[in-house]
């Protein structure tokens, strides 16, 4: 038997080869010396039925065994996707079945978690039936879960038609359609996460993310139907474990360390007009060069124009199944006859970055995805736009999320890491929350004020939903030009403000006073933003219905501060009781009032919190500092 160690400060994992066999002997929390692996399962931790092993009609009368040719240790540096860290990589073969399979496990530095991907090589297909579901296993963890709380979270998308975004699952065993579950023992526990889209905008491979066991948990589906192999590598989707101690909001704050050093953020405040609705109508350079100027004054830092700046007149005729030429994406001259150059201009000495959208070509699955990423350059190297909006994505394939990941790899690398990406999550089987993080941020959602769709308690509730799993560091939130309703502008911008601010409006359009309460807020933010960003945000209060006390907190223990974002809704009570388990034993806490719209204020004993606020729908922005 041979044995193979990845670990630091937080995890170690162990795995043994052995009869021809890869798979976990030990799982282990460092800090607490605690071990989730009781009886290893002397099987590989991956499979592909009909392709590691037999169809279960033939089971064990033709054996795959692997040899195992080389185990490859490789510590990298901070790179334009993620954090430096180490991997090991098993490269496995079987000769017999034409068959080579590396499993490749990363730590990232000062990560409590471990990721596990896997490539593929096959001369074969997988055996027997191609288009029904099989148990295709990337990772499996033989952890002993007796006793342990097992929680599932299962997502949502396609924000165009839902506000459902999450439905929890308790004591989850069998096939499980979550992304995240939670193991929770009293003072520790373990996460595991699958990166790739939501189970609902999955391809029909497997009946769940996960097999829940008593004595293992499997990550399934890898993400390559039977009828999609070819003879050459093939990336699965990820899997991750990790190791947590301490309070329950602990457990968070662990998966959002794993998930700050898998994709760095990329802060923005970006102006989009289409939110006001009135975009194709206004469309033309006059009228971009005004709104560049409100976008200054606003104190937001990218103008994106929308759909209708090109000659193929974007989503429509997309969706419509239009050939997608070079041309369909030359700039309309009747109204830009200048192409962007004095937009671009303007934009300069405004201190303003322009930004733009496009819609991909789905409709041939992206194999067209160099032609289309010399467009994307060409508007870079041309007129400086770093930032491009991703819309009508439809991944239906395998190939498809193959050749949009070339395209943003390709535009990454080739940029030295300034061209991202704003990747929409509205409609259609997307990439979703937990898949191509390292290129860009998410938008979350369209809500429009004339749609009578833009719901302010909403737009928080989405986002508080989604806060303790899903860093909101990595949303785009909007905020709109509404002049008829009970919120006030500084409580509306606040719902984003440890998200990233997206201003969902024809910025020229703000009347003066508006304006001046947005540029008011933004000066301030924009001040305590890194700051708030490097923190793991996590939901705190209660769930927003309308009528709740609610927020978010941003912890840093290692720099030992903490922001609060917290809102009385239309609330009859002026005072309520945050309870925030990372601050119990804290000392020395200093308050420091960053944004405060109706003037209240805070009492702090150990972990409970009590805030006063004199009127409904009330916001308050606080750092918190303390001692040793």
């Amino acid at each position: 038997m041979e044995t193979y160690s990845l670990g630091n400060q937080f995890i170690n994992r162990t795995w043994a080869f052995n009869k021809g066999k890869l798979y976990t002997i030990s799982i282990k929390n460092v800090k607490d010396e605690i071990e989730y692996v009781h009886t290893p399962i002397e099987e590989n931790d991956f499979s592909y039925e009909g392709l590691t092993h037999e169809t279960l009609r033939f089971y064990n009368k033709n054996p795959y065994e692997f040899t195992l040719n080389q185990v490859k240790e490789e510590v990298f540096d901070d790179n334009i996707y993620t954090a430096g860290g180490k991997k090991l990589t098993f490269s496995l073969v079987d000769c017999y079945h034409g068959l080579e399979i590396s499993y490749i496990a990363t730590l990232f530095n000062d990560c409590p978690a471990i990721k596990v991907t896997l490539e593929i090589n096959a001369f074969n297909m997988p055996e027997w039936y191609f288009f029904e579901k099989r148990y295709n296993v990337i990772d499996t963890c033989p952890v002993a879960l007796d006793g342990f709380n097992i929680t599932s979270y299962e997502f949502f998308t396609r924000t165009d038609y839902t506000n459902d975004l999450i439905q929890e699952k308790n004591d989850a065993i069998g096939f499980d359609k979550g992304n995240i579950i939670f193991a929770t023992d009293e003072n520790h526990g373990l996460f595991f996460l699958k990166e790739s889209p939501v189970f609902s905008d999955s391809r029909p491979e497997c009946y769940g993310h996960f097999y829940i066991a008593e004595s293992f948990i499997s990550t399934i589906g890898t993400g390559i139907m039977p009828h999609e192999f070819v003879q050459r590598k093939m990336s699965t989707y990820s899997s991750v474990v990790g190791v947590f101690n301490g309070c329950q909001q602990s457990k968070y704050v662990a998966l959002k360390n794993y998930q700050s050093k898998a994709s760095h953020y990329y802060p923005m405040i970006l102006a989009n007009p289409w939110g006001s609705r009135k975009w194709m109508e206004h469309i033309n350079e006059p009228f971009v060069v005004e709104e560049i100027k409100a976008v200054s004054r606003l104190g937001a830092e990218y103008y994106q124009l929308d759909d209708g700046w090109n000659e193929g007149f974007g989503l429509i005729h997309v969706g419509y199944s239009k050939k997608m030429d070079k041309q369909f994406w030359d700039i309309k001259k009747d109204i830009f006859p200048n192409g962007f150059h004095q937009i671009k201009q303007v934009a300069k000495e405004h201190n303003i970055e322009l930004a733009l959208w496009l819609g991909l070509d789905c409709n041939c699955m992206y194999r067209n995805y160099l032609e289309q990423a010399d467009i994307i350059y060409d508007m870079y190297r041309t007129y400086g736009i770093k930032v491009f909006k991703i819309d009508i994505m439809k991944l239906r394939s395998y190939e498809s999320e193959e050749n949009i990941e070339k395209l943003f790899r390709l535009l990454r690398e080739k940029s030295n890491g300034e061209i991202i990406f704003n990747l929409d999550v509205t409609a259609d089987k997307r990439s979703g929350y937990f898949m191509f993080n390292e290129y860009g941020i998410i938008f979350l959602e369209n809500r429009y004020d004339i749609a009578d769709n833009y719901k302010p308690y909403l737009t928080l509730k989405n986002q508080w939903d989604l806060a303790n799993y899903i860093p909101l560091q990595n949303l785009q939130i909007e905020f709109l030009n509404v002049k008829e309703n009970d919120y006030d502008h500084e409580y509306m911008l606040g719902i984003t403000l440890f998200a990233n601010p997206l201003c969902w409006f024809e910025p020229s359009g703000l009347s003066d006073e508006i304006m001046n309460v947005y540029q008011h807020v933004l000066s301030i933010y924009k001040g305590e933003r890194n700051a708030i960003q490097r923190g793991a945000v996590m939901a705190i209060g209660d769930r927003p219905d309308n009528k709740s006390y609610t927020g978010f907190i941003s912890y840093n223990g290692d720099e030992r501060y903490c922001y609060l974002l917290l809102f009385r809704e239309n609330n009859e009570e002026g005072k309520y009781t945050y309870t925030v388990d990372l601050l119990k034993d804290k000392k020395m806490i200093e308050i420091e009032y960053i944004l405060n719209s109706k003037y209240g204020n805070m009492v702090i004993e150990n972990e409970r919190i009590s805030v006063f606020f004199s009127e409904k729908r009330s916001m308050m922005l606080v750092k918190l500092k303390w001692g040793l």
